[in-house]
């Protein structure tokens, strides 16, 4: 039995998360929800996010603002049609997303923190003409596979992690109301 669940009732459009010494919010993030997304998220108050759909593959593209310049930094979250091997999927990612970029497949045995727990597959590249970084994990969700691709600027540096992660700690699947990172 799969349970629907109305996260637009129980979830606020805007929190304030963290604090100052005096115990005032630091950081405004805004709900992102998207007709036709599998789940739901906060972004940043100074980002945008927008639906995105090609050649079969849907999801949602999210761009950081440093000064109004959106090229500090951005993610995509990308889930490929229902059938959709792994292999092929893969594929996708080394070919057309990594390119002929130099990466490194990161271990899943606890070496590299940057390996969530959910994914099935992870990648690291730079693209050191741009002066980027970019990371890549793929999952699954109820037999559907997709990417989080996150690509910040150099100098975003420790800044990019903590931002990157309130995307994927507020993230919420719509059909169960569990978190991604729960699996």
């Amino acid at each position: 039995m799969e349970v629907k669940v109305n996260l637009e009732e129980i979830r606020d459009f805007s929190i304030q998360i963290g604090s100052d010494l005096i115990g005032r919010a630091v950081l405004s993030i805004y709900l992102v929800q998207f007709g036709g997304l599998p789940f739901t998220t906060y972004i940043p108050e100074n980002w945008q996010a927008e639906y995105v759909q090609q050649n079969g593959r849907f999801g949602m593209h999210v761009a950081a603002a440093g000064n109004g310049d959106f090229r500090y930094g951005e993610m995509e979250i990308i889930f490929f049609p229902q059938q959709t091997s792994r292999q092929e999927a893969e594929k996708h990612i080394l070919e057309d997303v990594i390119q002929d970029r130099p990466y490194e497949t990161l271990p899943r045995d606890g070496e590299q923190g940057d390996v969530p727990a959910w994914a099935l597959q992870s990648y690291v590249y730079i693209d050191p003409q741009q002066s980027r970084t970019g990371q890549i994990h793929l999952g699954e969700h109820n037999d559907r596979l997709f990417y989080f691709h996150s690509e910040f600027m150099d100098e975003a540096g420790d800044g990019w992690g903590p931002r990157q992660e309130i995307i994927l700690e507020h993230w919420i699947w719509q059909d169960t109301g569990e978190p991604l990172q729960s699996k």
